[in-house]
């Protein structure tokens, strides 16, 4: 059922990008269905029922793409089938092989079912995982484990993240494979009450890179604000804290700690005001005159991007970069969210255009960015523990 503005469905409009595309951008987890089509990239295949479908990548100036002519591949459901598509993870097998991974729990054997679909053998293999016992966990089987996301690290080492419970690893691509557990941080004094309740998604986010995961969570203070407009959203006072966990420890490493009233703004903000209009005081962004959730983290960079929505209809908003290591404001971009209403997962990073800026076809991908949001930062491009 669609709930928001039909304006949403709409596929935006295309802005100016630059010759390159950057090394990293936040991909909506929504496309839109349109006839616009790039004759030199689009992808094209059949749908289980026969029917020709293509897929586009759109930007405002094409960047280059490789060589090889893109293309779909349809891939059957595993038995048991898949209802979870957060449940699924994938791997690179060399330059043009992959393996598509889901972890489904067995509930007759209080096991987990690793499925894995082979690019080069067009199959799905699946073997039943107990999961190993840890210092953190003497009754695996006791464990409620409801995975939101999946994350990569070294090799071929999937993590499936329950944000409040913890993150099962496994090597997939392993003759003889593991299912290894990591608990979650405890959560921060006001989320206590949270836990295992409601999206975690508003107050936490989690990245995995090489041997590293990396944690952000958001503790809000409510406060008990009257207003008129029930649908609209308060602007709330928080704090934010990082933590990290190597795949060689034991324990999660502290990182970053930050008030919202310990951040300032870029001075690139200063007088800008077409951005963030209703945002602004004396012609400056103002943190605390927006709502914002859902803290994302990036592998590239030490910022936290945040989800700024004014009514709980809205699917459009903006993405509010926040730098950890300058405690600033450090760039905004406006974002259509399709039929996402609310604070809902729109976006995730992907490192998927950092493949297209080498000579080849042209691809088309939309964006629209402001001081740099989607773009590499040279200064720092990779996470801090």
């Amino acid at each position: 059922m669609f709930i928001g503005d039909a304006k949403s469905l709409v596929a935006p409009e295309l802005p100016e990008m630059g010759p390159r595309y950057p090394e990293w951008i936040f991909l909506s987890t929504r496309a839109y269905i349109s006839d616009r089509v790039n004759a030199a990239t689009v992808a094209c295949s059949n749908t289980s029922d026969g029917h020709p479908i293509h897929v586009s990548l759109f930007a405002a100036t094409p960047p280059a793409a490789g060589p090889k002519t893109p293309s779909l591949i349809r891939i059957a459901n595993p038995d048991p089938c898949i209802s979870n598509f957060a449940n699924i993870g994938i791997v690179c097998c060399g330059a043009d092989h992959f393996a598509v991974a889901a972890l489904i729990r067995d509930y007759m054997t209080d096991m987990y079912m690793l499925s894995v679909f082979y690019s080069k053998t067009g199959v799905w293999e699946t073997r039943l995982l107990p999961l190993e016992p840890s210092e953190s966990l003497c009754h695996p089987a006791a464990l409620c484990f409801f995975p939101s996301k999946v994350i990569p690290l070294e090799g071929s080492l999937l993590g499936w993240v329950d944000l409040w419970r913890g993150i099962l690893l496994c090597n997939i691509l392993s003759d003889n494979p593991k299912l290894h557990y990591i608990p979650m941080p405890k959560p921060m004094p006001g989320n206590e009450a949270l836990k295992g309740e409601g999206d975690p998604t508003c107050y936490r986010g989690v990245i995995g890179c090489g041997d590293l995961i990396k944690v952000v969570e958001v503790d809000y203070e409510y406060n008990d604000t009257e207003v008129a407009d029930t649908s609209s959203y308060i602007p709330e006072e928080w704090t934010l804290v990082t933590l990290t966990w190597r795949l060689d420890s034991r324990e999660w490493k502290r990182g970053h700690e930050v008030n919202i009233g310990d951040i300032t703004v870029s001075q690139d903000f200063y007088g800008h005001t077409d951005v963030l209009p209703r945002f602004c005081e004396n012609g400056t962004p103002s943190l605390k005159k927006m709502p914002l959730g859902l803290p994302t983290l990036c592998e590239w960079n030490n910022m936290v991007y945040f989800m700024c929505k004014v009514n709980r209809k809205d699917c459009n908003g903006w993405v509010v970069a926040v730098d950890m290591n300058s405690n600033k404001l450090q760039a905004v971009s406006s974002f259509c969210g399709a039929t996402l209403p609310g604070f809902l997962t729109a976006y995730y990073p992907s490192l998927f255009t950092k493949y297209l800026n080498n000579s080849g076809l042209e691809i088309e991908l939309n964006a629209q960015t402001f001081d740099g949001l989607a773009s590499t930062d040279t200064e720092d491009s990779s996470i801090d523990d």
